[in-house]
């Protein structure tokens, strides 16, 4: 749920939806602006175009031995405890988990893939546990150090005690490479006078 009490997995609290609404919403904005293996640029992105998702959104930027929030929605800011903007990413999650999420974002870079991966905040006294889902989409910069994604998990935006879990991706899909012209055309004009 939202701060409103509003499912954001599209379910009810606790579902494990594969496909959570603002994560779908955001996805098929990235492909839109995303050609045949090309990443869009961050200054490609409307923030109005993705309103829905703005408080589940981030752009990490790599550093060295750091992942920079450099735009963070309100709900990270609320997991973090903090201001989340500046924050390292890795902060919102377990120790254990860190170097999972130094996996999967290496991979969303290096492929350069999207990665999709659920999430889940474990028991803590008065909470009950709660999953979500964390999608990584490389974005187009002279360094490849820019991410888009976000992180939607039910239930309210508070400081998380003890961190984010993370667990392994589910889905990966690198990028597809605009298919090479073999140098003939592709279609040929057949003219037939008979």
């Amino acid at each position: 749920m939202n701060g409103s009490g509003i499912s954001i997995l599209g379910g009810p609290v606790g579902s494990a939806a594969r496909d959570v609404p603002a994560l779908v919403q955001l996805e098929r904005y990235w492909r839109s602006l995303a050609g045949a293996g090309r990443r869009p640029a961050r200054h490609d992105i409307d923030p109005a175009r993705i309103e829905a998702v703005l408080p589940w959104a981030f752009l990490i930027e790599k550093q060295p031995g750091a992942l920079r929030m450099r735009v963070a929605g309100r709900a990270l800011s609320g997991w973090l405890g903090a201001e989340a903007r500046g924050a390292d990413f890795g902060d919102l999650f377990a120790p254990a988990s860190r170097h999972r999420l130094a996996g999967c974002v290496a991979t969303a870079f290096g492929a350069p893939a999207l990665v999709a991966c659920p999430v889940a905040i474990g028991r803590s006294p008065g909470h009950a546990p709660r999953e979500g889902r964390l999608l990584l989409l490389p974005l187009r910069d002279a360094g490849g150090t820019q991410l888009l994604g976000a992180l939607a998990i039910d239930g309210p935006a508070q400081a998380i005690p003890g961190g984010i879990h993370l667990g392994p991706a589910e889905r990966i899909e690198p990028l597809r490479p605009a298919r090479a012209r073999s140098g003939r055309p592709e279609l040929r004009l057949v003219v037939d006078n008979a």
